[in-house]
Order: structure tokens, then C-alpha cells, then sequence
């Protein structure tokens, strides 16, 4: 269903297949590059269990949120209430009217209730970012390649970088011998700006395709913390951020 738009609003409620929805913001009047406040609530109909909310501003971000374990393991002993009140934060990277999409679901019932709605807020002119605020996410190891088991000299690294609003721009790599630290490309698809301003779903994985995993001999084979970093910045190259991880080589016995 759809919440009609009103110029100025801030506070928005709808009755969706019984279950009751209401989302306040403020400030009331907000502007872009400034954080904004939502407090959002449900009450489910009688005998039902609230909820499992999810907010998705159509400016290509999303806020979610699930308040118990996928497994279904807090129904077996239910303490959750017919009413939930859950309060997110998010910054628009643009000014203008932005439409957004509200959903409960009630939980522990099958199949599950959902109430939703679409309405719009309206977003003043303010400051912009060429990538968005999330930090890229990095996972590093090994590998462990069959001809690492036998070779105490031979190190190899592998390394998986995501960002949600940035652009995987490359890695780089440091052994932790005091060799030269090297650099990798990142994500080869081109970045493309989507709805908030800022670059879509960016992924990479290091060494995953030719010419293979890095790998690294060392003079005097020990252990030895291998870094690895990588930047994400936006479409145009700027406001870039930074991740490291690390990781111990223990070279196996000859």
C-alpha cells in the first residue's frame, strides 16, 4: 500500500494486513549529508508475535534489521512482545524527494503476517560523498596449496575484499620480511554510481583467477604476520577508505 506523499512530513502510519506501522523521523526537515533518525514500530495483530522490520530508502542504501536468530531458535521459548520499537540511523548523500518502503512480518507464525507501505520524504540540499560510509570488508589467509606443505621457503596469500558503497580500487600486500610491499588491481568491473551517489556492490577476490595467488619465497623460512590492505574509494577515485587484515605463515617442517 502507499502512504500518500505530504511536503514536510515526518511522521508516517499505515494499517497493513493487521499489523500496525508507524515510522517518525527527525529532524523533521533533514538535509543531505546529515545523519537522520528513524523510529520505527509495529504492533501485530492479536495471538502474533512483532516483528522482523526492514526500511529500504529507494536511494539504493538499505537499512535492516532481524531481531531474532534465523534458525527460529527464540520461538521455542517465546519472550518476544505484539509490539516492537526499533530506531535506525542513516545519512542521504542527495538532496530531493526520496521515496522509501516499510515492512513488518510477524515471526514464529507460518506463514508469516506482513504489513508494508511505500510513502517519500523530502531531503534539503547539503553536503555529498563520492562513497558511502560503510568500510569495506576484508577476509585474508593462506590458502595452504598443496606445494605450500612441502616447501618451508613458500608462502601464499589469499585475500576476498567487499565494499556495499564503495569500489574495491586494489590491495596491497606485505610479506613482513622487509621485502618491497606490492600492489594488486581490485574489483575489474567498471564502478557504477547507483540512486544514493555512491558506487554499488563492489567484490574482488585475490588470487582468484590467473595467474593464480600471490606467493612469496622467504631467505630464512619463520613465522611470519602477512598483511594485507585494501582501498575503496568512489566512482571518480576519491574519499577513499581503508582496511587491513593480517595473518601468521608458520612455515611446515621440511
Amino acid at each position: 500500500m502507499t502512504v500518500a506523499y505530504q511536503p514536510g512530513q515526518h511522521l508516517w502510519s499505515a494499517v497493513s494486513n493487521g499489523i500496525n506501522m508507524t515510522i517518525e523521523m527527525a529532524p523533521a526537515t533533514p538535509n543531505a549529508g546529515e545523519p537522520v533518525t528513524f523510529t520505527e514500530t509495529a504492533t501485530a495483530p492479536a495471538g502474533l508475535l512483532c516483528c522482523a522490520l526492514q526500511l529500504f530508502p529507494m536511494d539504493a542504501s538499505t537499512m535492516s534489521w532481524q531481531p531474532i536468530a534465523p534458525n527460529g531458535a527464540a520461538c521455542v521459548n517465546v519472550t518476544l512482545p505484539a509490539t516492537l520499537h526499533h530506531v535506525v540511523t542513516h545519512t542521504f548523500n542527495k538532496a530531493g524527494r526520496i521515496a522509501f518502503f516499510f515492512q513488518a512480518a510477524s515471526l514464529c507464525d507460518n506463514p508469516e503476517t506482513i504489513g508494508d507501505f511505500y510513502s517519500s520524504v523530502d531531503v534539503g540540499p547539503g553536503p555529498s560523498t563520492a562513497q558511502g560510509p560503510i568500510l569495506p570488508l576484508l577476509h585474508v589467509d593462506d590458502g595452504r596449496v598443496p606445494s605450500q606443505l612441502h616447501d618451508p621457503t613458500l608462502a601464499v596469500a589469499f585475500a576476498q575484499a567487499s565494499d556495499a558503497d564503495g569500489h574495491i580500487a586494489g590491495f596491497t600486500l606485505n610479506w613482513g620480511d622487509g621485502t618491497t610491499v606490492q600492489s594488486y588491481p581490485g574489483d575489474p568491473n567498471p564502478c557504477i554510481m547507483d540512486a544514493s551517489g555512491w558506487p554499488g556492490f563492489s567484490w574482488v577476490l585475490l588470487g582468484g583467477v590467473p595467474p593464480g595467488p600471490p606467493t612469496h619465497r622467504y631467505v630464512t623460512p619463520k613465522p611470519t604476520m602477512i598483511t594485507i590492505t585494501t582501498v575503496s574509494t568512489g566512482c571518480d577515485g576519491t574519499d577513499p577508505q581503508q582496511v587491513s587484515a593480517s595473518f601468521p605463515w608458520i612455515p611446515p617442517n621440511p
